[in-house]
C-alpha cells in the first residue's frame, strides 16, 4: 500500500524492507506480458488443497501483511487526528503532494484487489476476504485525502468544509464495516473447514481471541468506546494476515511467481 503522508518516514523503510527481505525468495516472472496476464487470470481449481486455491492470492499477509497493517493502521489513527505519524506530539502538515500520494493509492489499490478477486472468482471466501481488502485501501486513501486536504485549508476551514469532511468519515467507516462484515464471514469460514487439520489455526484463534477480549473489557470498563470501534477491526485484519499464513504455510508471506508483480504494486 501506498502511504500517504509525504512526511511519514516509513515509506522508504518499508519498501527497502519489503524488498531487501522478499527478492531472495522470488520466482522468475513469465517472459511476456502475454503469458503474466494469462498466469494472473486462468486457474485450474481442480482437486487442490486451499493452499494451492490461495496462490492467486496477491495482497499482503504473514509477517508482512502484519507489519505492513500495523503501520497503516498507526499511520491512519495519527492522520485522522491530524498529527505526524511518526512523531505524534506535532501537527501534521499537508501539501499538494500528500493529495497526490491519496489520489494515486486509491486507483493502484482497487487495480491489486479487483485482480485478485478476478483470479479467485471460484472461492467465495478468498473473493470476499479481497473485497474486504479493497475496501479497507479506498478507505485509508480516502480518509487520508480528506484529511490532507483538511490541513491545507485549516486557516479558512468554514462550517461546511467541516461538515464535507465528517460526512466523509462517516461514509468510508460503514463501506468498510460492510465489506469488513462480509470478509470476517469469508475468513471464519476457512478457518472452520480447516481448523481441524491446521492446528496452527487453534493457536492463531487463541491468541487473537483472548486480545481482542482485553481490549473490549478495557474499552467498555475504561468508557473508551472510540478505542474499541477502532482497535477490534485493526485486530481482525492482523488477525486474517495470520490465518492465511497458516493456511498457505507461508508465514513470512513472501510472493512467488507472478504474484510477486502484485504484491510490490499493492504496497
Amino acid at each position: 500500500m501506498l502511504y500517504f503522508t509525504s512526511h511519514n518516514p516509513y515509506l522508504a523503510r518499508d519498501i527497502t524492507f519489503m524488498l531487501c527481505i522478499l527478492l531472495p525468495f522470488t520466482q522468475a516472472a513469465p517472459t511476456t506480458a502475454a503469458d503474466w496476464w494469462s498466469n494472473i487470470v486462468s486457474r485450474n481449481q481442480n482437486n487442490v488443497t486451499i493452499a494451492e486455491e490461495l496462490q492467486c492470492y496477491s495482497l499482503p499477509f504473514g509477517f508482512l501483511g502484519f507489519l505492513s497493517h500495523i503501520i497503516t493502521h498507526w499511520t491512519v489513527a495519527w492522520t485522522t487526528l491530524g498529527r505526524r505519524p511518526y512523531w505524534p506530539a506535532k501537527k501534521l502538515t499537508a501539501d499538494r503532494l500528500d493529495i497526490a500520494l491519496s489520489l494515486i493509492q486509491i486507483p493502484v489499490t482497487a487495480v491489486v484487489a479487483i485482480v485478485t478477486i478476478a483470479r479467485c472468482h471460484s472461492r467465495w471466501e478468498i473473493v470476499v476476504i479481497a473485497f474486504w481488502k479493497l475496501a479497507m485501501g479506498v478507505a485509508v486513501g480516502v480518509m487520508a485525502l480528506s484529511a490532507s486536504y483538511a490541513r491545507m485549508k485549516e486557516t479558512k476551514t468554514t462550517h461546511a468544509d467541516t461538515q464535507h469532511h465528517e460526512v466523509a468519515i462517516k461514509l468510508m467507516m460503514f463501506f468498510y464495516g460492510l465489506a469488513l462484515t462480509l470478509g470476517i464471514v469469508g475468513m471464519l469460514r476457512l478457518v472452520a473447514e480447516n481448523i481441524h487439520e491446521q492446528h496452527g489455526l487453534r493457536w492463531v484463534c487463541g491468541v487473537f481471541g483472548a486480545v481482542t477480549s482485553v481490549l473490549v473489557i478495557l474499552s467498555l470498563c475504561g468508557g473508551e468506546i472510540p478505542l474499541l470501534v477502532y482497535g477490534v477491526p485493526a485486530i481482525i485484519a492482523l488477525f486474517g494476515d495470520w490465518v492465511l499464513a497458516v493456511l498457505t504455510a507461508n508465514y513470512l508471506g513472501a510472493p512467488s511467481g507472478d504474484n510477486k508483480i502484485l504484491f510490490w504494486v499493492s504496497h
